[in-house]
């Protein structure tokens, strides 16, 4: 869910996640309103959040199966359960960690953890194609 620069945005009844990549953004409800219909099948699929003292837990079903979880292939199924826990140990950092549990894909759940930094320097640019980029033929030609 974060690998490139995020925003955390808290409204009084969700998180809205924001990335500098693609104009992506992800809002999780903390309203405690239920999963949508198991038929719906969302490409971030369907994350319902709640604070467990400094925690907040994302509880997502409903993934449409078509994402990756890396630019290296590896994917999930629409069975996935994903439970991410963003634990926020002081101002400047966060701890990241999720249990992705999918029997489709993988023989047991698995959690990944990772720590991150505030970047309060960092700043949203436009993310868009430029007119006459010339680098991109040769990335995909491995020129």
């Amino acid at each position: 869910m974060l690998p490139t620069p995020f925003r955390i945005v808290q409204a009084p009844a969700s998180v809205v996640f924001v990335w500098d990549d693609y104009h992506a953004y992800r809002i999780v409800p903390l309203d405690g309103r239920p999963h949508i219909a198991s038929t719906a099948k969302l490409w971030m699929g369907d994350a319902r959040g709640h604070w467990d003292g400094n925690t907040l837990v994302i509880d997502t079903t409903n993934v449409n199966g078509k994402g990756r979880l890396s630019v290296v292939g590896d994917f999930l199924s629409d069975q996935a359960h994903i439970t991410e826990r963003l634990t926020f140990v002081d101002a400047d950092t966060m701890t990241y960690e999720t249990t992705i549990d999918d029997p489709t894909v993988f023989t047991r759940p698995w959690t990944m953890r990772a720590v991150e930094k505030r970047k309060a320097e960092y700043e949203f640019w436009e993310n868009a194609c430029h007119e006459g980029e010339r680098s991109v033929e040769g990335m995909l030609l491995a020129k």
